[in-house]
């Protein structure tokens, strides 16, 4: 499966909304994203039993303390475009 490059984030939320960039680093074994505008990342979530894609402020989450802006609903998916549903209507991945 190819990893994209870049995502699309749209939201009713314009701290969230606009285009993120692949890093380097994996966050939880899958890719994570980052929008220099907005100072956000997308990243996957795998702690406590919780699988979710989230937006958030934090790039990295160590000892299982994190911050979230928008949750995905919970998915094993490779990469935030794939997650159905994310929570805070009017926010979809592309």
């Amino acid at each position: 499966m190819s990893i994209p490059s870049a995502i699309a984030v749209r939201s009713r939320f314009q701290n969230i909304d606009g285009g993120y960039k692949l890093q380097k680093n994996k966050v939880c074994g899958r890719p994570s994203y980052y929008s220099e505008e907005d100072k956000t990342y997308v990243v996957y979530c795998d702690f406590d039993e919780v699988r979710k894609w989230l937006i958030s402020e934090q790039g990295n989450f160590d000892n299982d303390e994190y911050s979230w802006l928008v949750a995905s609903e919970e998915s094993d998916c490779l990469t935030p475009d794939l997650a159905k549903k994310y929570f805070k209507g009017g926010t979809f991945i592309y």
